[in-house]
């Protein structure tokens, strides 16, 4: 059985407050991604890296830090809000929900990045990110994602789905609570082991970047 959901909103984020102006040397934002450097999911970040720091010479530098490595990619948020580090460079929505509960929206929304813009919507977002996060919203790389449930069990029907262990993000708790199944939390690069170990039964994560952490198999 194959679920699929919307995953609205791989972003860019840059803290709050960051002023590039009349500084003798290049301020340096120090950036971090959810996934590590080499994962499939940060195709777009060195292009937009080359461009950023090549139009902005000897002004801006945004320096790449790494993924999970650096900070856990549930606590990346919680960095940002502190200053921590000044750049969340590629992320999920899915990852901010404990500190901006407005995340829930973005899944069920189909408007794209400049569809967004021109309706008003990506000025809210400018609005919510320095209330919850201190930080500004720049925009995102996809609108929308397609995410799947991918299962070790056989599901055929809603009750299966009782009782099932499910690797998640906070953004898919209330749904697999309704589900009767069972919300855990784990990191992106521990899914392949807890699914060895059977310490869940099933994740739900997108179509892309499946082969960089080996969940294919």
């Amino acid at each position: 059985m194959r679920g699929w959901w919307r995953l609205r909103g791989l972003m860019l984020l840059l803290c709050f407050g960051v002023w590039v102006g009349g500084f003798a040397q290049p301020v340096v934002i120090k950036a971090v991604t959810a996934f590590p450097k080499n994962h499939l999911n940060n195709d777009p970040v060195p292009i937009f890296l080359d461009k950023v720091n090549s139009r902005l010479k000897g002004v801006v530098e945004i320096k790449w830090l790494g993924g999970p490595e650096v900070v856990d990619s549930y606590e990346q948020p919680r960095a940002l809000q502190s200053g921590a580090v000044d750049m969340v460079l590629y992320s999920s929505f899915g990852y901010l929900k404990p500190l901006m509960p407005e995340a829930y929206a973005k899944s069920v929304s189909e408007l794209t990045e400049w569809e967004e813009r021109k309706s008003g919507a990506h000025a809210l977002w400018e609005e919510i990110f320095v209330k919850r996060l201190n930080s500004k919203y720049l925009g995102t790389f996809h609108s929308y994602v397609p995410f799947v449930l991918y299962s070790n069990k056989k599901i055929q029907k809603a009750e299966d789905m009782k009782g099932l262990r499910v690797r998640a993000m906070p953004l898919y708790v209330p749904f697999l609570k309704a589900m009767g199944a069972i919300p855990v939390t784990i990191a992106p690069g521990d899914i392949y082991t807890a699914m060895e170990r059977k310490v869940v039964d099933a994740f739900i994560w997108p179509q892309m970047g499946m082969i960089s952490w080996g969940l294919q198999e």
